[in-house]
Formats: structure tokens, C-alpha cells, sequence
């Protein structure tokens, strides 16, 4: 048999197994690994530092999202500072070119400090909310492996994004 009819039998066995669809399954430990990669993250905007440390990451399978339980750290103007405890959900984004998934449509859901003054809390929400969409839009959550040929041919085939079992299920097929 030549390599050429080697190939299109490779290629033909690895089109067969994508067209009926291959699963990556990325456990909450792993997305947590990654995630903790990725931080201390640290923001300035108005004259106002936030620091976000420590996320906590969990998958919710009622909406397929993701959340983040962080430490945060204000230090703002008139000798404010403070420290809490702040929750931010989003949804995944797939980019096929890179084979990259981000947490996207980024929401605070939850602000909580004792430290930070009442009337500064909408402020920092609002601090947390851009610094953190925006760090996640440079920073994927996952990645397909460009050296894993079933991954590179799957780039392009995205079916489903989805949370089961405290994992992250891709479904990547044809049909």
C-alpha cells in the first residue's frame, strides 16, 4: 500500500469518527487548574484597584454556565480599602480559528463586603464586571490541542457546549 492511500485511509477513519461526533470532557478540576493559571488579576480604573484571587470554579447545569467564587481586594481613593468576596457567571464562547473556549457575557452575581463602603459597591461591581470580561476575552478557559490530530480536525465542527455530571461536555461532529 503507498502513503497516499494510507493517508486518505486516515483521513477517511478520522472524518468517519468526527462525523458522528467525538466528546471532549473537561472535568470542573481541570477548568479549576486553568482558571487558577490565569490569576491574580489585577485592574485599575478610576483611580480604583481591584484585585480578583482565589476563584473558585462551578459548573451549573440548569443554564450550562460557569461560574467564579473570588477573594477581592478595593483599594480606592480616601484611604478605602477593603476586601470580599465576589461571584461572576458566564457562558461559553467558541473561537474555531484558534480552537479556543472562553467564558463570555460575563455577570456579577454577587458582591459581599463588609470593608467596602455601601455607596462605593456599584462602582466596584461595575470595576469588576469590564476588568473581568475583558480578561477573559485574552484569557481561553480551554484549548484544543493543535498536536492532537482528532482535536485540529474537530476545530471546525462545534455542535454543543453543554454541563453534565460536574463536567464540561464539547460535542464536535459533522452531523
Amino acid at each position: 500500500m503507498n502513503i497516499a492511500k494510507i493517508i486518505v485511509v486516515i483521513v477517511a477513519v478520522l472524518y468517519s469518527s468526527i462525523s458522528m461526533g467525538y466528546t471532549v470532557k473537561i472535568s470542573e478540576s481541570q477548568l479549576q487548574e486553568k482558571v487558577s493559571a490565569m490569576i491574580p488579576m489585577e485592574r485599575k480604573k478610576y483611580f480604583v484597584t481591584v484585585v480578583i484571587d482565589n476563584a473558585l470554579v462551578k459548573l451549573s447545569e440548569d443554564d450550562d454556565s460557569i461560574s467564579l467564587e473570588n477573594s477581592l481586594s478595593v483599594i480606592a481613593p480616601g484611604n478605602v480599602s477593603g476586601t470580599g468576596k465576589i461571584m461572576i457567571k458566564g457562558a461559553v464562547r467558541y473561537e474555531k480559528e484558534e480552537g479556543a473556549f472562553y467564558l463570555d457575557r460575563l455577570e456579577v452575581i454577587s458582591l459581599e463586603s463588609p470593608d467596602i463602603p455601601t455607596a462605593l459597591l456599584p462602582k466596584v461591581k461595575n470595576i469588576v464586571q469590564i476588568a473581568a470580561a475583558e480578561w477573559m476575552e485574552k484569557h481561553p478557559i480551554y484549548r484544543l490541542q493543535d498536536g492532537n490530530l482528532k482535536h485540529s480536525i474537530a476545530k471546525s465542527f462545534l455542535k454543543s457546549v453543554s454541563v453534565e455530571n460536574g463536567e464540561l461536555v464539547i460535542e464536535m461532529g459533522i452531523f
